[in-house]
This record gives structure tokens, sequence and C-alpha cells, in this order.
């Protein structure tokens, strides 16, 4: 155990081998993934590490080192993907420092997609309170 992840711990099924974490820890290692290894400041995976586990594997373009990497379907080029059990995702896009985890829900890239558009396309306009239309909120969404 340590500061960056108190509560985690790495665990091997014959099935596959899970990272088994809180919510807060899976934040954790997405913020430092997404910053190339610095969480608060200090650089917690070696420097160049994640750029190594970006690496397409030669047998699975689309894998590399224990993470997904994004494809087509995804609207931004450099999304990682990090899958646990009970559906657990967590999207992670360095460009923008965004990073998302979904505990549960359809294993696809529609929510990181909907996201990173919002932030690339959207400046909000002023709007009244009332409003509670989400294409307000999201347009061409």
């Amino acid at each position: 155990r340590s500061t960056l992840f108190p509560y985690t711990t790495l665990f091997r099924s014959p099935y596959r081998c899970c990272f088994s974490a809180r919510h807060g820890d899976w934040m954790r290692l997405g913020d430092a993934l997404a910053r190339d290894g610095v969480y608060q400041g200090e650089q917690v995976i070696p420097a160049g590490w994640v750029r190594e586990m970006r690496t397409p594997a030669a047998g699975n373009p689309r894998y590399g080192f224990h993470l997904w990497l994004g494809d087509e379907t995804y609207v931004a080029d450099d999304v990682i993907v990090l899958e646990g059990g009970g559906g657990t995702r967590l999207w992670i896009v360095p460009s923008l420092e965004l990073v998302i985890l979904v505990s549960a829900g359809p294993n696809d890239s529609h929510l990181p997609n909907l996201i990173v558009r919002g932030l690339r396309d959207f400046v909000p306009k002023r709007v009244e309170r009332e409003a509670t239309d989400p294409a307000l909120y999201v347009p061409r969404h």
C-alpha cells in the first residue's frame, strides 16, 4: 500500500488480472496517467513509463501495457481505457487532462465522446435559471 493508493489491491484470477480499488484510487491513477506519471506535483510513475504503456502491442494495436488504447470510435486521438471488475471503466484523455470513471454501465465510447465534444465545441451562453432543456447546454448531441 502507498499514499497514492491506500486502499488498492492487485489480484490475479484465472480469467484476468484486475485493479480492484475505491473510486478515489481509480481517479488518482487516472490523474497520474493523464499527466505522464505526475500526481500532485510529484513524479509517482517513472518519467516516460506512461508513454511506454501507450505503445501498441505487436499482437493487438489497440492494447498497450495493461490498458486499452482508443480507436476510431473515440473523438479524441489520445484516449486510454482501463477496465476493472464489475463494469468499472476509466477513460483518460491526456490532451484535455480529463479523467472519467464509470463503475457500471455500457462499455462504449458514447459517454467520453459526449464529454469531449462538450469540452471542445461548446462555450456556454448565458442561460436563464429556469432553462431545463439539456440541449441548451450540450448542442448537437
